[in-house]
């Protein structure tokens, strides 16, 4: 079954890949890790027959206020609280009169493994952590570049009453987060800009 997330990324990829930016995170990441700015953060964004595409990636740090796995209830917690904004769509809104329907396409979290869920398993990790903080100390030193990656798609029933992306609530949820440098791509123009905690609103014209 074709569920509407894949309509919308099909539709918005397939013009996407005839223009001449690569807006993968995927298949580029490993080959750009100097590009990890604690700070910083990286979204493409593709609008297109009513469709849009954002791709964002941070270092977690910007996010979690760590890189590491969490050490306590209160960074569980944390970690809990900003999964579930991203999730939500709760960080990025197009123009409320566009009417834009919103689905998450996909997330990386790279301690989604290491996540406590609740009830025994939570108190499986709270029981072994005690066991396991000098190897989590260890393993911090050689893998200390963890970044966060998502993908958002959005059906908007008023194309053209879309006239920007507001990432205040963004800033506001990452604290950490001074500067998102964008890639976008409206229709068939090509352009770069960037997000402030004092420029939170992206033109889409």
């Amino acid at each position: 079954m074709v569920t509407t997330t894949h309509r919308l990324f099909k539709s918005t990829l397939s013009i996407a890949a005839f223009l001449p930016l690569g807006l993968s995170f995927c298949a580029q990441a490993e080959q750009h890790q100097h590009a990890h700015e604690h700070g910083i953060a990286e979204m493409n964004l593709v609008v297109a027959d009513g469709n849009i595409l954002v791709e964002f990636q941070s270092p977690a740090y910007n996010v979690f206020g760590f890189e590491h796995k969490p050490h306590d209830e209160t960074q569980v917690q944390k970690m809990h609280q900003q999964v579930h904004a991203i999730k939500t769509g709760a960080l990025l809104q197009p123009s409320l009169a566009a009417q834009c329907q919103f689905e998450l396409a996909a997330m990386h979290n790279p301690f989604a493994t290491e996540n406590p869920a609740h009830g025994d398993e939570h108190k499986k990790y709270t029981e072994r952590h005690e066991h396991e903080q000098h190897d989590d100390h260890d393993a911090e030193h050689s893998s200390q570049h963890k970044n966060i990656h998502f993908e958002y798609a959005y059906h908007c029933q008023k194309p053209e009453q879309l006239q920007h992306l507001d990432a205040s609530a963004l800033f506001k949820a990452w604290p950490q987060l001074h500067k998102v440098r964008v890639q976008q791509i409206i229709g068939n123009q090509q352009s770069a800009s960037e997000l402030t905690q004092s420029k939170t609103l992206l033109p889409i014209q």
